[in-house]
């Protein structure tokens, strides 16, 4: 498949997965997708999107050597298009052999200061993928994540103190895989705990299940400080 019969194919708008094998094929795919992405003022920017985030899921490899191009796209004036990529860049953590990643950390976590939910809820979705290849930075992450109640959300132009709650729900998915290797897990059981009468019916679930989870764990913690 050539630039003009994947252009072609594009404007059909299928599902994005019917587009990863015409992308592979294409000699010059990926850059194609990436500078319509970047340029393109239709909305078949948001499809490629779709696709090279369906790609960075099942062939992170074929990204890999776009990471510097695709990393800029995290501060998009277009804020799906940010979405998008803040979800992205993560899976191709495991296919970081030359260490890109390393030099980009830093700015990544800087998202999770926003005062945009949805930038901060993806940011949280993913960055468990980050802490299993560099599980030092639990140490800056966590801080962020428990301290949610301090930090100022905006909505409609207007300071939002739902989406803090909406937060929460974010952390707590985010606890429940990192829980086993954390080092902060008694900070994660008092959050969950200080969260079963959120005033945010999810959040009250998702914190009573966490703490069901790991209540055999939380006695431990518990007996362990009683000694």
């Amino acid at each position: 498949m050539n630039r003009e019969n994947l252009l072609e194919a594009l404007g059909r708008k299928l599902d994005a997965d019917k587009y990863i094998p015409m992308v592979i094929e294409c000699e010059d795919g990926i850059p194609l997708l990436l500078s319509l992405i970047e340029n393109d003022k239709s909305s078949v920017k948001f499809l490629c999107e779709k696709i090279i985030r369906r790609l960075s899921e099942t062939q992170p490899e074929a990204l890999y050597p776009y990471f510097e191009r695709m990393s800029k796209l995290i501060n998009s004036p277009n804020s799906f298009i940010k979405y998008g990529f803040i979800l992205t860049l993560p899976n191709l953590i495991p296919v970081d052999c030359d260490g890109k990643w390393n030099g980009f950390i830093e700015q990544y976590i800087t998202l999770l200061d926003t005062d945009s939910i949805a930038v901060f809820g993806n940011t949280v979705t993913s960055l468990w993928k980050v802490l299993e290849k560099y599980p030092g930075y639990e140490k800056v992450i966590l801080p962020k994540l428990l301290n949610i109640d301090g930090h100022r959300f905006m909505h409609k132009n207007a300071v939002s103190p739902e989406c803090v709650n909406v937060a929460k729900g974010h952390i707590l998915d985010f606890f429940d895989k990192t829980y086993p290797n954390s080092k902060y897990k008694k900070d994660m059981l008092n959050f969950a705990e200080k969260n079963i009468d959120n005033t945010r019916n999810r959040v009250r679930i998702k914190a009573k299940a966490f703490l069901k989870k790991n209540l055999q764990e939380k006695h431990k913690i518990s007996a362990g400080n009683s000694i």
